[in-house]
Protein backbone atom coordinates (compact mmCIF):
# COMPACT_ATOMS: atom_id res chain seq x y z
CA UNK A 1 0.00 0.00 0.00
CA UNK A 2 2.83 2.28 0.74
CA UNK A 3 4.16 1.76 -2.68
CA UNK A 4 0.88 2.77 -4.72
CA UNK A 5 0.49 5.79 -2.42
CA UNK A 6 4.13 6.89 -3.54
CA UNK A 7 3.41 6.20 -7.38
CA UNK A 8 0.28 8.32 -6.63
CA UNK A 9 1.97 11.49 -4.77
CA UNK A 10 4.78 11.41 -8.01
CA UNK A 11 1.85 11.28 -9.95
CA UNK A 12 0.40 14.10 -8.53
CA UNK A 13 3.60 16.32 -8.31
CA UNK A 14 3.90 15.65 -12.13
CA UNK A 15 0.64 17.07 -12.54
CA UNK A 16 1.18 19.67 -10.45
CA UNK A 17 4.08 21.02 -12.31
CA UNK A 18 3.59 23.53 -15.31
CA UNK A 19 3.24 21.63 -18.31
CA UNK A 20 5.66 24.12 -20.43
CA UNK A 21 8.45 23.42 -17.58
CA UNK A 22 8.20 19.73 -17.29
CA UNK A 23 8.53 18.97 -20.75
CA UNK A 24 11.17 21.31 -21.34
CA UNK A 25 13.32 19.97 -18.44
CA UNK A 26 12.44 16.34 -18.98
CA UNK A 27 12.92 16.76 -22.58
CA UNK A 28 16.69 18.39 -22.39
CA UNK A 29 17.70 15.94 -19.74
CA UNK A 30 16.51 13.02 -22.17
CA UNK A 31 18.12 14.32 -25.03
CA UNK A 32 21.34 15.24 -23.44
CA UNK A 33 21.96 11.52 -21.67
CA UNK A 34 20.97 10.51 -25.33
CA UNK A 35 23.16 12.17 -26.64
CA UNK A 36 25.84 11.34 -24.46
CA UNK A 37 25.60 7.52 -24.27
CA UNK A 38 24.92 7.40 -28.12
CA UNK A 39 28.38 9.42 -28.75
CA UNK A 40 30.17 7.10 -26.03
CA UNK A 41 28.77 4.12 -28.25
CA UNK A 42 29.75 5.80 -31.19
CA UNK A 43 33.06 6.50 -30.05
CA UNK A 44 34.38 3.15 -29.65
CA UNK A 45 33.34 2.42 -33.05
CA UNK A 46 35.21 5.43 -34.53
CA UNK A 47 38.75 5.27 -35.16
CA UNK A 48 39.73 7.78 -37.77
CA UNK A 49 38.41 11.36 -36.26
CA UNK A 50 38.97 11.58 -32.35
CA UNK A 51 38.56 15.63 -32.14
CA UNK A 52 35.54 15.18 -34.02
CA UNK A 53 34.47 13.11 -30.77
CA UNK A 54 36.00 15.76 -29.07
CA UNK A 55 33.90 18.61 -30.42
CA UNK A 56 30.61 16.83 -29.78
CA UNK A 57 31.21 16.61 -25.84
CA UNK A 58 32.47 20.14 -25.96
CA UNK A 59 29.02 20.83 -27.19
CA UNK A 60 26.86 18.72 -24.62
CA UNK A 61 29.05 20.91 -21.89
CA UNK A 62 28.57 24.18 -23.01
CA UNK A 63 24.43 23.65 -23.73
CA UNK A 64 22.37 25.24 -20.96
CA UNK A 65 20.59 23.68 -18.20
CA UNK A 66 17.77 25.17 -16.60
CA UNK A 67 18.06 25.67 -12.78
CA UNK A 68 14.41 24.77 -12.09
CA UNK A 69 15.84 21.30 -12.84
CA UNK A 70 15.06 18.93 -9.57
CA UNK A 71 17.49 16.16 -11.13
CA UNK A 72 20.69 15.99 -9.63
CA UNK A 73 23.36 16.89 -12.03
CA UNK A 74 25.29 13.92 -13.27
CA UNK A 75 29.38 13.71 -12.37
CA UNK A 76 31.28 15.35 -14.29
CA UNK A 77 33.74 13.19 -16.71
CA UNK A 78 37.48 14.14 -17.79
CA UNK A 79 36.36 14.52 -21.73
CA UNK A 80 40.16 14.57 -22.52
CA UNK A 81 40.99 11.64 -20.97
CA UNK A 82 38.50 9.84 -22.03
CA UNK A 83 39.06 10.25 -25.42
CA UNK A 84 42.86 9.26 -25.08
CA UNK A 85 41.89 6.44 -23.74
CA UNK A 86 39.71 5.27 -26.51
CA UNK A 87 42.03 6.34 -29.09
CA UNK A 88 44.39 4.38 -27.17
CA UNK A 89 42.77 0.72 -27.01
CA UNK A 90 42.20 1.10 -30.54
CA UNK A 91 45.82 1.91 -31.63
CA UNK A 92 46.39 -1.37 -29.37
CA UNK A 93 44.05 -3.39 -31.37
CA UNK A 94 44.79 -2.32 -34.38
CA UNK A 95 48.48 -3.29 -33.53
CA UNK A 96 48.06 -6.77 -32.45
CA UNK A 97 48.68 -9.62 -35.29
CA UNK A 98 46.24 -11.70 -35.96
CA UNK A 99 47.46 -15.47 -35.36
CA UNK A 100 46.75 -17.36 -38.94
CA UNK A 101 44.08 -20.19 -38.78
CA UNK A 102 44.98 -23.37 -37.80
CA UNK A 103 45.59 -25.68 -40.94
CA UNK A 104 42.65 -28.33 -42.17
CA UNK A 105 44.93 -31.02 -42.88
CA UNK A 106 49.13 -30.83 -42.39
CA UNK A 107 50.85 -29.60 -45.69
CA UNK A 108 51.99 -31.89 -48.25
CA UNK A 109 55.68 -32.97 -48.12
CA UNK A 110 57.77 -31.28 -50.72
CA UNK A 111 58.39 -33.49 -53.94
CA UNK A 112 62.02 -33.96 -55.00
CA UNK A 113 63.29 -32.73 -58.02
CA UNK A 114 64.75 -35.92 -59.41
CA UNK A 115 62.72 -39.23 -57.98
CA UNK A 116 66.12 -41.44 -59.14
CA UNK A 117 68.32 -39.01 -57.71
CA UNK A 118 67.14 -38.81 -54.50
CA UNK A 119 66.44 -41.34 -52.54
CA UNK A 120 63.73 -41.51 -49.26
CA UNK A 121 63.56 -42.60 -46.09
CA UNK A 122 62.42 -46.53 -45.45
CA UNK A 123 59.45 -45.51 -43.91
CA UNK A 124 58.15 -42.87 -46.44
CA UNK A 125 58.54 -45.38 -49.21
CA UNK A 126 56.69 -47.96 -47.49
CA UNK A 127 53.82 -46.24 -47.08
CA UNK A 128 54.28 -44.65 -50.59
CA UNK A 129 54.25 -47.83 -51.55
CA UNK A 130 51.53 -49.72 -50.09
CA UNK A 131 48.96 -46.58 -51.06
CA UNK A 132 49.85 -47.26 -54.52
CA UNK A 133 49.45 -50.75 -54.78
CA UNK A 134 45.75 -50.20 -53.11
CA UNK A 135 45.01 -48.00 -55.61
CA UNK A 136 46.31 -50.19 -58.67
CA UNK A 137 43.69 -53.06 -57.45
CA UNK A 138 43.44 -54.94 -60.80
CA UNK A 139 39.08 -54.88 -61.35
CA UNK A 140 36.97 -56.36 -63.88
CA UNK A 141 36.94 -53.87 -66.11
CA UNK A 142 40.88 -54.08 -66.56
CA UNK A 143 40.66 -57.83 -67.06
CA UNK A 144 37.97 -57.72 -69.26
CA UNK A 145 39.59 -55.28 -72.15
CA UNK A 146 43.10 -56.85 -71.33
CA UNK A 147 44.82 -58.79 -74.32
CA UNK A 148 44.77 -62.59 -74.32
CA UNK A 149 47.14 -63.38 -77.14
CA UNK A 150 50.39 -61.30 -77.95
CA UNK A 151 52.72 -62.18 -80.46
CA UNK A 152 55.92 -60.40 -80.63
CA UNK A 153 59.15 -60.67 -82.40
CA UNK A 154 63.03 -60.81 -81.30
CA UNK A 155 64.89 -58.07 -83.45
CA UNK A 156 68.42 -57.65 -84.04
CA UNK A 157 69.15 -53.82 -84.86
CA UNK A 158 72.82 -54.77 -86.43
CA UNK A 159 71.56 -57.15 -88.96
CA UNK A 160 68.27 -55.64 -89.55
CA UNK A 161 66.51 -59.10 -89.18
CA UNK A 162 64.24 -61.26 -86.98
CA UNK A 163 65.83 -63.94 -84.94
CA UNK A 164 63.52 -65.04 -82.62
CA UNK A 165 59.43 -65.04 -81.69
CA UNK A 166 57.76 -64.41 -78.26
CA UNK A 167 53.94 -65.48 -77.65
CA UNK A 168 52.21 -63.78 -74.68
CA UNK A 169 48.70 -65.38 -73.79
CA UNK A 170 46.59 -63.71 -70.32
CA UNK A 171 43.48 -65.92 -69.07
CA UNK A 172 41.87 -64.56 -66.01
CA UNK A 173 38.74 -65.71 -63.48
CA UNK A 174 37.60 -63.86 -60.66
CA UNK A 175 39.82 -62.74 -58.71
CA UNK A 176 43.36 -64.65 -60.66
CA UNK A 177 45.42 -63.71 -63.38
CA UNK A 178 47.36 -65.88 -65.58
CA UNK A 179 49.97 -65.34 -67.38
CA UNK A 180 51.86 -67.90 -69.87
CA UNK A 181 55.23 -66.17 -71.83
CA UNK A 182 56.85 -68.82 -74.44
CA UNK A 183 59.86 -67.67 -76.60
CA UNK A 184 62.69 -68.84 -78.53
CA UNK A 185 65.89 -66.68 -79.73
CA UNK A 186 68.10 -68.57 -83.04
CA UNK A 187 71.34 -66.29 -84.06
CA UNK A 188 72.74 -68.70 -86.92
CA UNK A 189 75.25 -65.75 -87.54
CA UNK A 190 76.38 -65.32 -83.98
CA UNK A 191 75.61 -69.45 -83.13
CA UNK A 192 72.99 -68.15 -80.31
CA UNK A 193 70.41 -70.33 -79.28
CA UNK A 194 68.53 -69.17 -76.16
CA UNK A 195 64.56 -70.55 -74.96
CA UNK A 196 62.76 -69.20 -72.75
CA UNK A 197 59.39 -70.12 -70.68
CA UNK A 198 57.36 -68.78 -67.66
CA UNK A 199 53.96 -69.33 -66.85
CA UNK A 200 52.34 -67.40 -63.45
CA UNK A 201 49.64 -67.51 -61.42
CA UNK A 202 48.77 -63.99 -59.66
CA UNK A 203 45.60 -62.81 -57.50
CA UNK A 204 44.17 -59.02 -58.40
CA UNK A 205 46.63 -57.65 -55.98
CA UNK A 206 49.84 -58.78 -57.96
CA UNK A 207 50.32 -61.63 -54.94
CA UNK A 208 52.16 -64.88 -56.59
CA UNK A 209 50.15 -67.71 -55.81
CA UNK A 210 52.39 -69.89 -58.19
CA UNK A 211 55.00 -69.17 -60.62
CA UNK A 212 57.61 -71.06 -62.84
CA UNK A 213 60.65 -69.70 -64.96
CA UNK A 214 63.03 -71.19 -66.92
CA UNK A 215 65.95 -70.27 -69.40
CA UNK A 216 68.13 -72.01 -71.31
CA UNK A 217 71.10 -70.48 -73.69
CA UNK A 218 73.95 -72.42 -75.84
CA UNK A 219 76.53 -70.37 -77.35
CA UNK A 220 79.97 -71.46 -78.94
CA UNK A 221 82.22 -73.53 -75.92
CA UNK A 222 79.29 -72.37 -73.22
CA UNK A 223 75.88 -73.55 -72.36
CA UNK A 224 74.08 -71.76 -69.48
CA UNK A 225 70.78 -72.03 -67.52
CA UNK A 226 68.88 -70.71 -64.76
CA UNK A 227 65.17 -71.26 -63.72
CA UNK A 228 63.38 -69.79 -60.93
CA UNK A 229 60.23 -71.45 -58.76
CA UNK A 230 58.10 -69.48 -56.75
CA UNK A 231 54.67 -71.30 -54.52
CA UNK A 232 52.69 -69.50 -51.70
CA UNK A 233 52.25 -71.64 -48.70
CA UNK A 234 48.50 -70.53 -47.68
CA UNK A 235 49.22 -67.33 -45.75
CA UNK A 236 52.40 -68.07 -44.16
CA UNK A 237 54.78 -66.72 -46.84
CA UNK A 238 56.35 -67.85 -49.95
CA UNK A 239 58.75 -70.67 -51.32
CA UNK A 240 61.32 -68.94 -53.51
CA UNK A 241 63.84 -71.21 -55.27
CA UNK A 242 66.25 -70.88 -57.45
CA UNK A 243 68.45 -72.89 -59.59
CA UNK A 244 71.31 -71.50 -61.87
CA UNK A 245 74.76 -73.00 -63.31
CA UNK A 246 77.24 -72.98 -66.82
CA UNK A 247 79.12 -76.13 -68.39
CA UNK A 248 77.98 -78.31 -65.92
CA UNK A 249 78.02 -76.49 -62.61
CA UNK A 250 75.07 -76.39 -60.50
CA UNK A 251 73.94 -73.75 -57.66
CA UNK A 252 70.53 -74.38 -55.74
CA UNK A 253 69.30 -71.50 -53.80
CA UNK A 254 66.17 -71.56 -51.69
CA UNK A 255 64.64 -69.56 -49.18
CA UNK A 256 60.69 -68.97 -47.51
CA UNK A 257 59.89 -65.49 -47.21
CA UNK A 258 56.71 -64.55 -44.68
CA UNK A 259 53.99 -62.46 -45.84
CA UNK A 260 54.38 -59.50 -43.56
CA UNK A 261 57.70 -58.82 -45.43
CA UNK A 262 56.67 -59.47 -49.02
CA UNK A 263 54.12 -56.17 -48.83
CA UNK A 264 55.81 -54.22 -51.18
CA UNK A 265 57.48 -57.07 -52.71
CA UNK A 266 56.32 -58.21 -56.66
CA UNK A 267 57.45 -60.93 -59.08
CA UNK A 268 58.29 -60.41 -62.73
CA UNK A 269 55.09 -61.68 -63.71
CA UNK A 270 53.41 -59.56 -61.15
CA UNK A 271 55.66 -56.00 -62.10
CA UNK A 272 54.20 -57.05 -66.26
CA UNK A 273 50.88 -56.60 -65.29
CA UNK A 274 51.18 -53.66 -62.97
CA UNK A 275 52.64 -51.73 -65.97
CA UNK A 276 49.38 -52.37 -68.04
CA UNK A 277 47.27 -51.49 -65.48
CA UNK A 278 49.19 -47.95 -64.61
CA UNK A 279 48.81 -47.87 -68.77
CA UNK A 280 45.14 -48.51 -67.98
CA UNK A 281 44.56 -45.48 -64.96
CA UNK A 282 46.53 -42.93 -67.33
CA UNK A 283 49.56 -43.10 -64.05
CA UNK A 284 52.14 -41.05 -64.42
CA UNK A 285 55.42 -41.15 -61.59
CA UNK A 286 57.64 -42.83 -60.13
CA UNK A 287 56.55 -46.05 -57.91
CA UNK A 288 59.73 -47.70 -55.53
CA UNK A 289 59.51 -51.05 -54.34
CA UNK A 290 61.41 -54.35 -54.55
CA UNK A 291 61.21 -57.06 -56.94
CA UNK A 292 62.32 -61.14 -56.73
CA UNK A 293 64.37 -61.13 -59.28
CA UNK A 294 64.96 -63.42 -62.47
CA UNK A 295 67.92 -64.50 -59.90
CA UNK A 296 65.61 -64.88 -56.61
CA UNK A 297 67.14 -62.55 -55.19
CA UNK A 298 65.04 -59.40 -53.55
CA UNK A 299 65.94 -56.65 -55.57
CA UNK A 300 64.80 -52.44 -55.33
CA UNK A 301 63.04 -51.71 -58.15
CA UNK A 302 62.35 -48.06 -59.64
CA UNK A 303 59.28 -48.16 -62.21
CA UNK A 304 58.81 -44.56 -63.76
CA UNK A 305 55.63 -44.10 -66.28
CA UNK A 306 56.03 -41.15 -68.27
CA UNK A 307 52.98 -39.10 -70.30
CA UNK A 308 51.97 -40.83 -73.80
CA UNK A 309 53.37 -39.06 -76.74
CA UNK A 310 52.62 -39.05 -80.41
CA UNK A 311 54.95 -41.32 -82.52
CA UNK A 312 55.47 -42.60 -85.81
CA UNK A 313 55.09 -46.65 -85.86
CA UNK A 314 54.88 -48.76 -89.27
CA UNK A 315 54.41 -45.53 -90.85
CA UNK A 316 51.65 -44.94 -88.50
CA UNK A 317 51.49 -42.09 -85.70
CA UNK A 318 49.86 -43.63 -82.52
CA UNK A 319 50.05 -42.38 -78.58
CA UNK A 320 52.43 -44.68 -76.93
CA UNK A 321 53.62 -44.74 -73.71
CA UNK A 322 56.72 -45.50 -72.23
CA UNK A 323 57.23 -47.04 -69.18
CA UNK A 324 60.99 -47.32 -67.63
CA UNK A 325 62.27 -49.73 -65.06
CA UNK A 326 65.78 -50.00 -62.93
CA UNK A 327 66.35 -52.94 -60.88
CA UNK A 328 69.38 -53.16 -58.56
CA UNK A 329 71.09 -56.36 -58.76
CA UNK A 330 72.89 -57.68 -55.64
CA UNK A 331 76.60 -57.23 -57.54
CA UNK A 332 75.96 -54.03 -58.01
CA UNK A 333 75.09 -53.70 -61.58
CA UNK A 334 71.94 -52.03 -62.85
CA UNK A 335 69.90 -53.20 -65.08
CA UNK A 336 67.42 -50.49 -67.47
CA UNK A 337 64.67 -51.68 -69.53
CA UNK A 338 62.03 -49.50 -71.38
CA UNK A 339 58.54 -51.19 -72.62
CA UNK A 340 56.32 -49.55 -74.87
CA UNK A 341 52.65 -49.64 -74.73
CA UNK A 342 49.41 -47.97 -76.73
CA UNK A 343 47.39 -46.02 -75.25
CA UNK A 344 44.76 -49.35 -74.27
CA UNK A 345 47.34 -51.32 -72.98
CA UNK A 346 48.63 -53.16 -76.28
CA UNK A 347 52.19 -54.28 -75.79
CA UNK A 348 54.27 -53.36 -78.51
CA UNK A 349 58.34 -53.25 -77.70
CA UNK A 350 61.13 -53.80 -75.08
CA UNK A 351 64.53 -52.86 -75.04
CA UNK A 352 67.19 -53.68 -73.05
CA UNK A 353 70.14 -51.71 -71.96
CA UNK A 354 73.13 -53.06 -72.71
CA UNK A 355 71.80 -55.24 -74.81
CA UNK A 356 71.91 -56.52 -78.96
CA UNK A 357 68.71 -57.97 -79.08
CA UNK A 358 65.41 -56.24 -78.33
CA UNK A 359 61.61 -57.22 -78.47
CA UNK A 360 59.18 -55.26 -80.94
CA UNK A 361 55.99 -56.39 -82.95
CA UNK A 362 56.18 -57.34 -86.50
CA UNK A 363 57.19 -54.39 -88.71
CA UNK A 364 55.28 -55.00 -91.37
CA UNK A 365 51.68 -55.09 -89.48
CA UNK A 366 49.30 -52.76 -90.36
CA UNK A 367 48.68 -50.71 -87.49
CA UNK A 368 45.31 -48.53 -86.58
CA UNK A 369 46.06 -44.89 -85.86
CA UNK A 370 42.56 -44.83 -83.20
CA UNK A 371 42.69 -46.33 -80.10
CA UNK A 372 43.49 -49.83 -79.69
CA UNK A 373 41.23 -52.03 -77.73
CA UNK A 374 42.19 -55.67 -78.82
CA UNK A 375 45.08 -57.04 -80.29
CA UNK A 376 43.14 -57.97 -83.76
CA UNK A 377 43.08 -54.07 -84.37
CA UNK A 378 46.67 -54.51 -84.46
CA UNK A 379 47.53 -56.66 -86.93
CA UNK A 380 43.69 -56.92 -88.69
CA UNK A 381 42.50 -60.69 -89.67
CA UNK A 382 42.26 -59.65 -92.87
CA UNK A 383 46.06 -58.63 -93.01
CA UNK A 384 47.27 -61.99 -90.91
CA UNK A 385 45.13 -65.03 -92.34
CA UNK A 386 46.73 -65.58 -95.20
CA UNK A 387 50.10 -66.51 -93.37
CA UNK A 388 48.74 -69.65 -92.09
CA UNK A 389 46.74 -72.40 -93.85
CA UNK A 390 45.17 -73.23 -91.01
CA UNK A 391 43.63 -69.70 -90.33
CA UNK A 392 42.86 -69.27 -93.56
CA UNK A 393 40.44 -71.93 -93.74
CA UNK A 394 39.25 -71.11 -90.67
CA UNK A 395 38.29 -67.57 -91.96
CA UNK A 396 36.49 -68.78 -95.35
CA UNK A 397 34.80 -71.22 -93.55
CA UNK A 398 33.72 -68.40 -91.04
CA UNK A 399 32.78 -65.91 -94.22
CA UNK A 400 30.70 -68.70 -95.93
CA UNK A 401 28.57 -69.40 -92.65
CA UNK A 402 27.39 -66.23 -91.93
CA UNK A 403 26.77 -65.14 -95.69
CA UNK A 404 24.85 -68.19 -95.69
CA UNK A 405 22.72 -67.37 -92.49
CA UNK A 406 22.20 -63.87 -93.38
CA UNK A 407 21.08 -65.29 -96.48
CA UNK A 408 17.87 -67.39 -95.00
CA UNK A 409 16.92 -64.75 -92.68
CA UNK A 410 16.20 -62.76 -95.40
CA UNK A 411 14.52 -65.63 -97.50
CA UNK A 412 12.70 -66.15 -94.80
CA UNK A 413 11.67 -62.54 -94.12
CA UNK A 414 10.64 -60.94 -97.34
CA UNK A 415 9.37 -57.80 -95.43
CA UNK A 416 12.86 -57.34 -94.30
CA UNK A 417 14.10 -57.28 -97.80
CA UNK A 418 11.16 -55.02 -99.03
CA UNK A 419 11.86 -51.85 -96.55
CA UNK A 420 16.18 -52.49 -96.91
CA UNK A 421 15.13 -52.12 -100.89
CA UNK A 422 12.66 -48.48 -100.29
CA UNK A 423 15.29 -47.56 -98.43
CA UNK A 424 18.13 -48.17 -100.35
CA UNK A 425 16.43 -46.01 -103.48
CA UNK A 426 15.48 -43.07 -101.16
CA UNK A 427 19.42 -43.30 -100.41
CA UNK A 428 20.75 -43.85 -104.14
CA UNK A 429 18.32 -41.10 -104.91
CA UNK A 430 19.06 -38.61 -102.72
CA UNK A 431 22.97 -39.01 -101.71
CA UNK A 432 24.45 -41.91 -104.23
CA UNK A 433 28.23 -40.80 -103.25
CA UNK A 434 27.20 -41.43 -99.53
CA UNK A 435 25.62 -44.98 -100.18
CA UNK A 436 28.64 -46.01 -101.53
CA UNK A 437 31.12 -44.49 -98.78
CA UNK A 438 28.88 -46.18 -96.16
CA UNK A 439 28.71 -49.86 -97.68
CA UNK A 440 32.74 -49.65 -98.49
CA UNK A 441 33.03 -48.56 -94.52
CA UNK A 442 30.55 -51.46 -93.61
CA UNK A 443 31.71 -54.61 -94.78
CA UNK A 444 35.40 -53.37 -94.88
CA UNK A 445 35.08 -53.84 -91.00
CA UNK A 446 32.90 -56.95 -91.46
CA UNK A 447 36.40 -58.58 -93.11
Amino acid sequence: MEKINEDSSLSNIKQSWPNDASNSLLSKEDSQWEQIFKHKRSAKKSIKNPLFLKELFAKEEESPVSSTSIVEEPETVDIDNRIEDIVANIRKKSKRKKKPPAPICPPAPPQSLAPDEVEPQPETEEAEILFNLRAFYLNQADLDRMPRREKMFVFDPVEKKMVGKMTISTEFSEDKVFLSVEGIKTDEANELRDVYFHFAWLTNDFVPLKEFRTEQAWAPGEEYFRSLHIMRLGDAGLNVSAKRGSNGDEINESYFAKMKSLKRVLSEAGIFILMRKMVYSYYVGTLKMKCIFTTGDICPTNIRCFPSKRMVLNNVALYVVRIRRKVLCPNGKEEVTNTFFTTAGQYIAQVYKNERYRIQIDPFASLDADAIVSPERIVPLRCRYEDDPQVNSFYMDEVDRWSYKDRLYLEDHPEVMNIISQLMKEFLLNKPHRVVAFAQNYFTRLL
